[in-house]
């Protein structure tokens, strides 16, 4: 099990991650686990089968995405392949949203590290291999 550093601020929080799940600290200072797929910004927590998976985002979801406002979407997916990611970037640019493929562990502290730096991340987490 990979360790992060302490939330210092009142949101979502990786506090660590294996191949099965991931830990979690809420802002109301809970701790708890969670397991694939699942979506966490700064202020909400989407498991199950409400996770949008990218290859298969519709208008609705895009919709709610955007709401969300990230500057960065950090997904861990390894069902699609590379012209899927391709297009499915592509999607997403001129909502001007980032989008990162990264696998589990780096895609974590990623997003620690964004949330620590006030910036709006949201990681996607399907599954947990990145191929």
């Amino acid at each position: 099990m990979k360790i992060s550093l302490e939330a210092a601020l009142p949101r979502y929080h990786i506090r660590s991650y294996t191949d099965d799940f991931i830990v979690i600290q809420t802002p109301e200072n809970q701790i708890q686990q969670h397991s694939f797929p699942l979506l966490i910004t700064q202020d909400s927590l989407i498991t199950g089968s409400d996770v949008p998976e990218p290859g298969n985002f519709n208008s609705k979801q895009l919709e709610v995405l955007q709401g969300l406002q990230p500057e960065v979407l950090l997904i861990v997916d390894a069902s699609l392949d590379f012209p899927e990611k391709i297009n499915f970037s592509q999607r997403l640019s001129p909502l001007a949203i980032s989008v990162e493929w990264m696998t589990l562990g780096p895609a974590c502290r990623t997003f620690n590290l964004l949330q620590q730096d006030l910036r709006n991340a949201v990681l996607l987490v399907i599954s947990r291999k990145l191929i």
